[in-house]
């Protein structure tokens, strides 16, 4: 399940009886975590895989991930002792979001209002402008930020994030 961009949360539970069995293999268990972005996912074709030991008796566990708008299927298994992996359940596909801004600009604004009554109705022309307004503004400063940041590397951007937030330090315990 996605949580954000760069996070997934996988869950999982078991029938007692399964939960017996699994415990009995004493192998470590794994959950695999597959990236299967456009394309049709059969068990062997994934772009990448990763492998996140995990403990079961955790129940759930959360995945971090490195790329944003991406489509993911994990498996939960075991690994054998020649390195190969068993797989005892497989997820749905899950689709993270992306990590930015949206693409599409235009957008209409409508807001339904509530009379005394009970009755729907739509908000008078000038508000609707001033919302239209307010998204161009918003609009224009996404865009102006996108373009400051489109030069500086990673260590710049670092830089000017350590000079506006210095890092916190550790509170003094009183002796």
């Amino acid at each position: 399940m996605p949580v954000d961009p760069f996070l997934l949360y996988a869950y999982w539970d078991f029938a007692p009886k399964d939960w017996e069995e699994i415990q009995a293999r004493r192998r470590p268990m794994v959950l695999r975590i597959y990236d299967v972005t456009m394309i049709q996912f059969d068990g062997k074709n994934a772009h990448s895989y990763f492998d996140v030991p995990v403990s079961l008796e955790g129940q759930s566990w959360y995945v971090h991930l490195w790329s944003a708008e991406k489509s993911f299927c994990a498996d939960l298994g075991l690994l054998l002792p020649d390195g190969s992996f068993q797989t005892i359940v497989r997820s749905n596909v899950v689709q993270t979001p992306r990590a930015g801004v949206s693409i599409f600009e235009e957008v209409r604004w409508i807001e339904i209002r509530y009379t005394r009554r009970g009755k729907a109705g739509l908000i008078r022309r000038e508000k609707r402008e001033s919302l239209d307004q307010l998204h161009k503004e918003r609009l224009a400063f996404w865009k102006r930020l996108k373009q400051q940041a489109d030069g500086l590397t990673a260590g710049e951007i670092a830089g000017h994030s350590s000079q506006r937030f210095p890092p916190m330090t550790q509170p003094k315990t009183p002796a």
